[in-house]
């Protein structure tokens, strides 16, 4: 199963001969998972597909400060 974290869009396939193949038709980051037969989680992995529309680059965190400058002894909040 994968899961499309921007809109939680899911789609699942079975797994024959150990393997299984994946294509991923819009841009977005996505949750993998594999399953055993009663649920189980087996493994899973995260992926990218960059394109139009997506907000950030993989790999990256942005961090909102909530005020653009600090003086020196100043304590930041995010």
């Amino acid at each position: 199963q994968w899961i499309r974290l921007e809109d939680r869009a899911t789609d699942s396939g079975p797994v024959a001969d150990g393997r299984f193949a994946l294509t991923f038709e819009r841009p977005g980051t996505y949750s993998v998972e594999l399953r055993d037969d009663k649920g189980q989680l087996l493994g899973a992995t995260g992926h990218s597909v960059s394109g139009e529309g997506v907000k950030s680059v993989p790999g990256t965190v942005e961090v909102v400060f909530d005020k653009p400058e600090y003086r020196t002894g100043e304590e930041a909040s995010a």
